[in-house]
């Protein structure tokens, strides 16, 4: 079955919200509101393309839609400076790049520096990533 225009999705590990944490062998609801973003689950598996959709999105693969694009944090330098994160803020490195990016040949790994709040957190696989729109990318070092 295929849709017209809507991308047809399953969520990962079959769960609306990943709001629960194992502690000892219990599973411990870590939060019940529905507007927290750390609770919701982000991630889904393609299960069907709309049918008029030519695009780079494939039924079962990872790929960065429109103008968004993951940025993974850079652990924080030793500086003169006092910094208060465990990264060094407003700096990252290329993971997932949409096809804009691709074209002003930026790479996956390069070093780069994105405005500030432009930052929004996922965890994909294990690691954290933040989501954020290509023009929020400021500066390839």
């Amino acid at each position: 079955m295929r849709a017209p225009y809507n991308f047809i999705v399953e969520p990962l590990k079959g769960k609306r919200y990943d709001n629960t944490k194992k502690v000892e062998g219990i599973d411990l609801v870590t939060s019940t509101s529905e507007e927290n973003h750390f609770a919701a689950n982000r991630y889904a598996k393609v299960i069907a393309t709309p049918i008029y959709y030519n695009g780079n999105i494939q039924k079962g693969e990872w790929f960065c839609h429109d103008r968004y694009c993951f940025v993974k944090p850079v652990e924080k330098h030793e500086s003169y400076l006092v910094k208060n994160h465990k990264e060094e803020p407003l700096v990252g490195t290329m993971k997932y790049l949409n096809d804009y990016l691709l074209k002003q040949k930026v790479n996956k790994g390069d070093k780069i520096i994105f405005q500030p709040e432009s930052e929004y957190e996922f965890v994909v696989d294990g690691e954290k990533l933040y989501r954020m729109y290509d023009h929020q990318i400021t500066v390839v070092l």
